[in-house]
This record gives structure tokens, C-alpha cells and sequence, in this order.
């Protein structure tokens, strides 16, 4: 048996990407709902939750100018 290659490279996104399929179902299914308001919810939801991502992914980088870093972030939203 070969070894198998990965298909995105190591460290991409601090490994945040693991989280794209979560966010493009929220902006898929709030896109779709008929209802607006359930709509804006959603969409309100993946907003929150591209934030989170987005402290999870410069958690590394800002750690040497923040010592408190951004994870907690991640955690809270």
C-alpha cells in the first residue's frame, strides 16, 4: 500500500479548515430558508461562527504580541 498524499497542505489555516463544510452549510441553508427571519438567523450564526474560526485560525500568530492569545475567543462565540 502507497502512502496517501495529503490533499491540503500541513498548518493550512492552523487546521481551522476542518471547520468549511460547518460554515458553508450555515450560509447554505440560511441562503435557502423561505423564512426571513429563521434566514437572518442563520446567516447571523455563520457570521459568529466565521469569527470564531477566524480567532481559532491567528491563535499561533498573536500569541507572541498578546499573551492571552485569541483561543479563549474561539471558545466564547
Amino acid at each position: 500500500m502507497s502512502p496517501t498524499r495529503p490533499v491540503v497542505p500541513r498548518g493550512f489555516l492552523n487546521g481551522s479548515y476542518y471547520y468549511l463544510p460547518a460554515l458553508g452549510a450555515l450560509l447554505v441553508i440560511g441562503w435557502l430558508m423561505p423564512d426571513i427571519r429563521a434566514s437572518r438567523t442563520m446567516l447571523l450564526a455563520a457570521a459568529v461562527f466565521t469569527a470564531s474560526v477566524t480567532f481559532r485560525t491567528i491563535d499561533l500568530a498573536v500569541c507572541g504580541a498578546v499573551p492571552l492569545g485569541t483561543h479563549f475567543l474561539w471558545h466564547s462565540l
